[in-house]
């Protein structure tokens, strides 16, 4: 009797513990509408899970794209389990991280595209030419636009005054920006695409900050989830990483098939597929699983006080993603 009991109770342990590490049948992507530089491959990685998961003996998998449209709200849903992967700025995974780095890690590369700072004053050839009284758009403080001043200010000043042109940032949607910055009532911005690359073409502003290669880089988009559910998801995480490494190699056979699968499902009117791709390539928008990117990011960011992890510097690269994942 005895040891049936014991046998009973050994069964419900090993079937509660296979529930507990079995991959989950849903995932759940961050998604924000109209951005052509995330969407296209978001769309196509999306198409492909499902099969890359069924090589990992994930049958019948859902893939469900969850509307974010900024980096705060995607954190808040990844730590309370109702997001598993969130496609972002690095920006947005390193507060979390520098946090508690026990809870968070990259999952992998996005791409890296150029954000360019635009000013509407001919005067304005430099950042070192920006007065107290003209005003930088941002769509957030402390989010990607922001970094991007950020890095300028550092190369232009020294990375001891990253953050000289604080007192100039102002928030704005990109829209609300771009309309301003047309009607000459606003100096300068951080507007992304498509807007930098459609007010340049217009003669209403010329580019005072874009990356150079030597001391400032693309800013990185990535992937990232919980330690929780990677742990408890190892398959279904490599899965999503073969499934976006095929959705890359596709993209790049034929870019416009992947665009027009954005443009007719965020609904983008008056666009085409080759304006889209012409503006990716102004912007050296370039798709990659590689994480180097967003590590060098990460390092900027630490090196110059924007972060405190002990002794100043870039944790473990251990700590920070797991490197048989990209292989």
């Amino acid at each position: 009797m005895f040891n049936k009991t014991k046998s009973i109770l050994l069964s419900i342990v090993v079937a509660s513990a296979m529930i507990v590490t079995a991959n989950a049948t849903e995932i759940r992507i961050q998604k924000t509408s109209k951005n052509a530089t995330t969407q296209p491959l978001i769309y196509k990685t999306a198409e492909l899970l499902p099969k890359f998961a069924a090589k990992h003996g994930i049958k019948d998998l859902t893939v469900t794209l969850v509307e974010s449209s900024n980096g705060s709200t995607a954190n808040e849903s990844l730590l309370l389990g109702k997001l598993d992967v969130a496609i972002a700025g690095i920006n947005g995974f390193v507060p979390i991280f520098d946090k508690d780095p026990t809870k968070v890690r990259l999952l992998s590369g996005w791409e890296t595209y150029d954000s360019w700072l635009v000013c509407t004053d001919p005067a304005i050839k430099t950042l070192a030419d920006i007065k107290p009284s003209d005003k930088i758009a941002v769509k957030a403080l402390n989010a990607g636009d922001h970094l991007t001043v950020r890095t300028y200010a550092a190369a232009q000043f020294g990375n001891a005054q990253y953050d000289k042109l604080a007192d100039n940032m102002v928030v704005l949607s990109r829209d609300e920006a771009f309309q301003l910055m047309v009607a000459n009532k606003l100096a300068c911005g951080v507007i992304g695409s498509p807007w930098q690359n459609n007010i340049v073409k217009m003669g209403k502003a010329h580019v005072v900050g874009k990356p150079n290669g030597k001391t400032t880089f693309g800013f990185p988009n990535i992937a990232y989830t919980t330690t929780k559910w990677i742990s408890e998801n190892p398959q279904l995480a490599a899965a999503f990483v073969e499934a976006q490494q095929e959705a890359i190699k596709e993209y790049y056979r034929d870019p416009t098939l992947a665009i027009a699968v954005y443009l007719k499902n965020d609904s983008i009117e008056d666009v085409t597929p080759t304006d889209i791709l012409l503006m990716k390539k102004e912007n050296n928008d370039t798709y990659s699983t590689n994480l180097k990117p967003a590590l060098a990011a990460m390092k900027f960011m630490y090196s110059i006080g924007m972060f405190t992890s002990p002794n100043g510097s870039l944790p473990d690269t251990d700590k920070v993603y797991d490197s048989k994942m990209l292989k």
